[in-house]
């Protein structure tokens, strides 16, 4: 009994497990979690400073290397070599973080020959961390544009083709363009010379904007001004929408023309309109910018044009027609005219050549313009004067006109006179050119004939 009590005893004096109470937490385990983060942070923030610092001097490198004028010497030989001899640039200097210049720049390719006088090129790079391509200027003394020559018997060029869009990464700005002189040359002959060219140019993306300041284009020794603006979409078919506008001195008066574009760039459609001595005239065309022949054909058309009001030593009209002319028609071999096409013209105020009219209301011709003169060729009018054809020539400083009719109403000349009627056979030409050609042939003739 005893030993029974003694064991109970014990066992109440031993703690069961599961009433075992539980540990306490250390104090000081929070306080090393907060170091062991401490440590991992300033590690990492070393490992990232030292990085951020070695990116630094990398970019640091590669501006200096850049910058340096020897660096874009470099890369221009590299683009010789690349172009297989087409390419030529000669005394370039700068820098590719600010401002190129070189002496000269040429590029030539299958008979097209660009030379390009003192280029200059300055950009902003830095606008790049704005999200621009921003150049500040494109410059050069003079572009000489020298243009293959072909022989009939060369295969015509095929036409260009345009990528389905050009839209561009970035939205570029170009601030000025300018070129003192940009010449087009065809072998030996000059085409046209433009000079004082200062333009502005934008592409947001989808869209390129040109805007003209001033232009001034020079042919056979005249001189005329462009300004104007213009808006290409990036995408084809190219869609276009612009506005010019020409001046072109003339005497008494200057002509001003107020150009048109619309439509895809492959066939642009170009329409300008002006007053002519208080005459609405109106041209019409389509420029196929991409093709080898881009003009094929014009249409000029006019309304109520009064002589008179332009010069008073003319005879007063009221001259309505139009002109379909072809532009260096195809069909030509020798002699291609610039253009070519008929001519037809109503006058509503005919009347007698005394009294300051012109005595025909109706005529027409084949009108073209040739080795730098105008030709008219199957004339045929009829008015109060009678029935009349001809032909005749304008230009180099002369001029010859002939005409025949079989019934001439010689009132029409002169309202004095009694109405007679006669056949006529006229030639009309410089007092010079005319003893020359009796000259001729009085040398040609026998002795003794006439």
């Amino acid at each position: 009994m005893t030993g029974m009590m003694a064991e109970t005893s014990r066992c109440k004096s031993e703690p069961s497990p599961a009433a075992a109470p539980a540990t306490d937490p250390d104090p000081d385990e929070p306080r090393r979690g907060r170091g062991l983060r401490r440590r991992v942070g300033g590690r990492l923030m070393g490992v990232g400073a030292w990085t951020l610092v070695a990116v630094l001097l990398l970019v640091a490198g590669l501006v200096f290397v850049a910058g340096r004028t020897v660096t874009l010497q470099w890369a221009a030989r590299q683009a010789v070599e690349l172009s297989n001899g087409r390419l030529q640039i000669e005394g370039i200097s700068g820098s590719v973080l600010s401002e190129i210049a070189a002496d000269s720049v040429r590029w030539h390719d299958r008979g097209l020959v660009v030379s390009i006088t003192a280029p200059r090129f300055t950009y902003q790079p830095f606008a790049l961390l704005d999200g621009l391509i921003r150049i500040e200027r494109i410059s050069a003394s003079e572009v000489a544009i020298t243009l293959p020559t072909r022989s009939p018997a060369d295969e015509p060029r095929a036409p260009i083709r345009l990528p389905g869009a050009m839209a561009a990464l970035l939205p570029v700005a170009v601030d000025r363009i300018d070129a003192a002189r940009v010449i087009f040359r065809q072998g030996e002959r000059e085409l046209a010379a433009l000079h004082n060219l200062e333009a502005v140019l934008r592409h947001d993306g989808d869209r390129l904007n040109a805007r003209l300041l001033n232009l001034d284009l020079f042919m056979e020794g005249r001189r005329i001004g462009l300004r104007g603006e213009a808006a290409v979409l990036a995408r084809a078919p190219y869609a276009t929408d612009g506005r010019l506008t020409v001046q072109v001195p003339l005497q008494p008066q200057a002509l001003r023309l107020d150009v048109r574009l619309n439509g895809p760039l492959e066939a642009l459609a170009v329409r300008a309109t002006t007053t002519f001595a208080g005459a609405p005239v109106e041209a019409r065309t389509v420029v196929h910018s991409l093709d080898a022949r881009p003009l094929r054909q014009v249409r000029v058309e006019v309304k109520d044009l009064d002589l008179s009001r332009y010069d008073r030593s003319l005879p007063g009209t009221r001259l309505s027609g139009t002109y379909e002319a072809e532009v260096m028609p195809a069909w030509a071999s020798e002699r291609k005219p610039l253009l070519v096409g008929p001519l037809e013209i109503a006058n509503g105020a005919a009347g007698p050549l005394d009294r300051k009219r012109i005595p025909l209301t109706t005529a027409k011709a084949v009108v073209g313009w040739a080795d730098g003169r105008l030709e008219v060729q199957t004339l045929q009018a009829s008015g109060p004067l009678g029935e009349i054809s001809g032909d005749g020539w304008v230009g180099d400083g002369s001029f010859r006109l002939a005409l025949n009719s079989g019934r001439l109403q010689l009132r029409s000349i002169n309202s004095s006179l009694k109405p007679r009627f006669v056949a006529a056979r006229v030639a009309v030409e410089p007092i010079a050119a005319a003893a020359d050609g009796a000259r001729t042939a009085q040398a040609g003739a026998p002795p003794g004939g006439s």
